[in-house]
């Protein structure tokens, strides 16, 4: 089994982290390394926190939600994360997009 796609979360990983994220249904400072050492920034969703943020938005008057590299998971957990990426990877999704590192 390939050890790429590299996950690792730039504010940390311990349990209280997860915890916090799942909470929220929000993750930013997910950071994903290809095997060729492109590197790619994601925020994580899940739909809950989405809608709700698309929501919050409509009501001051912004009828449009935006942000780069989003992934909505239906729980934001490291194993839905992870799971994620690894699927966003084998369909060729980070060949399709821009990386952080301008390559």
């Amino acid at each position: 089994m390939s050890t790429y796609p590299k996950v690792s979360f730039n504010h940390g990983n311990e349990p209280r982290d997860e915890f916090e994220a799942s909470q929220r249904g929000y993750r930013d400072g997910v950071r994903v390394e290809l095997a060729d050492g492109r590197l790619f920034d994601l925020v994580i969703y899940d739909p809950i926190r989405l809608a709700q943020d698309i929501e919050r938005l409509a009501e001051c008057g912004q009828p449009y939600f935006v942000e780069p590299a989003m992934v909505v998971v239906s729980e934001v957990t490291t194993g839905h994360i992870i799971s994620a990426i690894r699927a966003l990877s084998d369909g060729g999704y980070f060949d399709r997009i821009l990386a952080s590192n301008g390559g």
